[in-house]
């Protein structure tokens, strides 16, 4: 390739090697972030997981498509395959798996409804001649459809809570038939909680499951007298397509294949949190709450979860940079976020909410280069003498605080490690000069007051567009966060200002607690987690709000650290809260004392539902 023709890309692998390239040309490091920065979709992650609870495997390809699907003819005059509504609805009529749709009038209904309770089109479009991305966790047979059309879309996010729930503390990956534990995998359905929620009247067939595993799945017809609407045609639907998708394949783009990785978060507490959010919400609230609500419930619990882990796992990293080791459980504390209680009615604590999420998101900025730094000091592991290479997985604290002492010069390797990132930096600043590129970057990579190993990740992060980097991580925050949406922990608008001169419309985001939000976390935080998830004798709003920033960082009724917020905001910020929730139906008052304003469930929980129904 001449001078003229090449890239950023193409000098880096000129100078380091293709493979060298593949490993550090990513803006992934599992080991800390254990999914994918990019954009992904909460509420299309449960079909994925209750197919790996199933079968212990990562889905592979399924004949939804197959089964369902037409050809079309792209923009660009390509060929290709995609599945519409009314072309669902019609095959099911047609199949005879269900009756009196026969008529266009009546398939016309049918497709509205299986696009207002199943199916979800690419970018919320309405219609039914609309390509689909999504089906909606009405019930196991959901997890049939191979939605979406590849599982790596998810970005690895059903993997990471599979593996929370199922804690398993040996083995790079997951393994299937473990007796320990309440979520193991491949048991069946009446042993594992989050099948037995969505996997009403299902039974396995021991006989095919020795023949053909991926039709040992059974519906039974006839004792399914409660089956609802929604979770029928999600049922006849995955019996179009004949059978489960087989488990994925082991290809190129896919290393891993059918495993799921037990790769830990690096926030060991934040981590013990989620995974008692979801045990007590599915233990205690499948089945007692109504299955759209419970979507909701999962849906809220997952989003301030995440947003957790993300950010706390940004602080942990900030430490590490700064010290050359991780903070252990005991030093561990989630982001603090100040918290909108008005959700956008209150100007000023919009306001503040808002700053506070802005900093965070300049801050958060950084966890591009730190991924990248932590990437190429893990890369150069291989060519040192060590006594022992802590594993990356499941729990890779010790091998990132190796990486944090080969950096800090604190490790007898890292003079060695220190004059390699040295010459790294030489030959790659040599080669963009000769090749007349990226000035700036060549600046930074010979500025020799910044120790050589961050030179040489920010200069990556740098070649590799370090607005396409931040664009990922940005919308993966975005993701986690699931703005303006009822199940989610932010509220974006659009102002307009104007700088030298100039008018650029900013959006900003402020932390809110919609009503779903708040109903998850009260009834979560009413039981203790745990065996048989007791409930709290008394809950007060006072301490409620305690759970919020100690668990979460959601600050309410205090200033955020870094933030000086007036007590009569304050003050005000805690009315909308108390107003809030008794309007839910989730707060009462004996009296005006903030200690005596009791939080109550507006669900029962099922051990509650078992003691009324056992009581004569």
């Amino acid at each position: 390739m001449s001078a003229e023709n090449k890239n950023p890309k193409t000098v880096f692998e000129d100078v380091f090697s293709k493979a060298r390239t593949r490993a550090l040309w990513t803006a992934n490091y599992l080991p800390a972030i254990p999914f994918t920065p990019q954009d992904f979709n909460i509420g299309a992650i449960l079909p994925a997981m209750l197919y790996m609870m199933r079968w212990g495997d990562r889905r592979g390809k399924g004949e939804f498509e197959k089964s369902f699907g037409h050809e079309v003819i792209d923009k660009k005059g390509r060929k290709k395959t995609e599945v519409h509504v009314e072309r669902v609805a019609s095959k099911l009529s047609a199949g005879g798996l269900l009756q009196g749709f026969d008529d266009p009038t009546s398939q016309q209904l049918l497709g509205d409804l299986l696009l207002a309770s199943c199916l979800e089109n690419q970018k919320h479009e309405e219609g039914l001649d609309k390509p689909v991305q999504r089906i909606y966790p009405t019930h196991y047979m959901a997890s049939w459809v191979d939605l979406p059309n590849d599982i790596a879309n998810l970005r690895g996010i059903p993997e990471l809570l599979v593996a929370i729930l199922v804690r398993q503390d040996e083995g790079p990956v997951l393994e299937t038939g473990r007796i320990k534990g309440r979520y193991c995998l491949g048991i069946g359905f009446d042993k594992n909680p989050l099948l037995r929620v969505f996997g009403r009247s299902m039974t396995i067939n021991p006989d095919e499951l020795q023949n053909n595993r991926a039709k040992a799945d059974q519906f039974l017809e006839a004792e399914a007298d409660e089956i609802g609407i929604d979770e029928l045609l999600a049922i006849r639907m995955a019996k179009h397509c004949g059978n489960a998708p087989d488990a994925a394949r082991k290809v190129a783009l896919n290393p891993g294949g059918a495993r799921i990785p037990n790769q830990k978060p690096l926030p060991q507490k934040a981590t013990s949190r989620f995974r008692d959010d979801l045990t007590v919400l599915i233990e205690e609230f499948g089945g007692a709450v109504p299955r759209q609500a419970f979507l909701q419930l999962f849906e809220a619990a997952v989003s301030i979860n995440l947003t957790n882990l993300l950010l706390s796992t940004l602080a942990m990293l900030q430490r590490w940079e700064q010290e050359g080791r991780l903070p252990g459980p005991k030093e561990q504390a989630p982001w603090p976020l100040f918290v909108d209680a008005s959700n956008g009615q209150d100007e000023t604590l919009q306001a503040h909410s808002e700053a506070c999420l802005a900093d965070t998101l300049r801050r958060y900025e950084r966890l591009p280069v730190l991924t990248m730094l932590l990437r190429s000091l893990d890369e150069k592991l291989p060519d040192l003498v060590l006594k022992s290479e802590p594993p990356p997985a499941p729990d890779a604290t010790e091998r990132i605080n190796l990486l944090g002492a080969l950096f800090a010069g604190s490790h007898d390797h890292s003079n060695e490690i220190i004059k390699e990132f040295d010459k790294d930096c030489r030959r790659l600043a040599n080669a963009l000069k000769e090749n007349g590129l990226e000035e700036d970057v060549v600046i930074k990579l010979e500025n020799r007051e910044i120790p050589s190993p961050v030179r040489f990740a920010e200069s990556l992060v740098d070649l590799m567009g370090r607005e396409n980097q931040w664009k990922q991580y940005r919308t993966t925050f975005e993701s986690c966060l699931m703005s303006d949406h009822p199940s989610g922990l932010a509220r974006k608008r659009q102002i307009t200002q104007t700088r030298d001169g100039k008018r650029n419309k900013v959006e900003l985001r402020s932390v809110v607690l919609t009503p779903v939000m708040l109903d998850f976390l009260v009834h979560r935080h009413l039981l203790k987690a745990g065996k048989g998830n007791k409930p709290k004798p008394f809950l007060s709003l006072r301490d409620f709000l305690s759970i919020l920033r100690q668990d979460y960082g959601l600050y309410i009724d205090q200033s955020s650290p870094g933030m000086t917020i007036s007590q009569t905001s304050l003050d005000a910020n805690t009315l909308w809260l108390e107003r809030r929730l008794r309007d839910l139906g989730l707060l009462i008052g004996v009296n005006d004392a903030p200690s005596m304003k009791q939080l109550r469930p507006r669900y029962q929980a099922n051990q509650m539902r078992e003691e009324e129904q056992a009581t004569p």
